[in-house]
């Protein structure tokens, strides 16, 4: 059984995990309030979700995890966005497993999510796979998107 990459920071920050009568684990995902499937992809969400909340003191009712959204008609899913006081997505962020490499076609992808009209004025976007990040954020002219080397907290996200 493959060990969980985020297993130690989950354990010490109260993230619940366990193993079902088949032999499948799932975690407990604080934001939908029930267990998961604990996949590759989702030990990076679950340990993101915990640094958003703990770490950058983003409440956890202004996260939400895989949210629906529709581009020119066609559904797709946001792994994780972070919404401002006002309820309003200001950050959209994509999740990857650590082997997957931060490459071309997953950029695009979250740039595509970036033409849903709920998203048209998102000030960040971030795309990890847990061992790195890329995180952008939008110039007030709306225009430009400049490379940042941290994530915003939550401060920065009322500006």
């Amino acid at each position: 059984m493959k060990k969980c990459i985020f297993a130690s920071i989950m354990a010490d920050n109260g993230i619940h995990i366990r193993t079902r009568a088949d032999g499948k684990r799932e975690v407990f995902d604080p934001v939908r309030k029930k267990y998961v499937a604990l996949t590759p992809e989702e030990e990076v969400r679950q340990a993101l979700v915990w640094h958003l909340h703990k770490t950058l003191r983003i409440p956890l009712g202004r996260i939400g995890v895989e949210t629906g959204i529709r581009v020119y008609g066609l559904p797709f899913r946001v792994d994780l966005q972070v919404f401002d006081a006002h309820g309003k997505a200001v950050w959209l962020i994509e999740c990857k497993r650590r082997e997957q490499a931060l490459n071309a076609a997953v950029l695009e992808q979250i740039g595509r999510y970036r033409l849903s009209e709920a998203f048209k004025d998102v000030r960040f976007m971030t795309v990890t796979n847990g061992a790195a990040f890329y995180c952008w954020e939008r110039a007030a002219s709306g225009e430009a998107w400049t490379l940042r080397g941290t994530l915003p907290d939550g401060e920065a996200l009322e500006d």
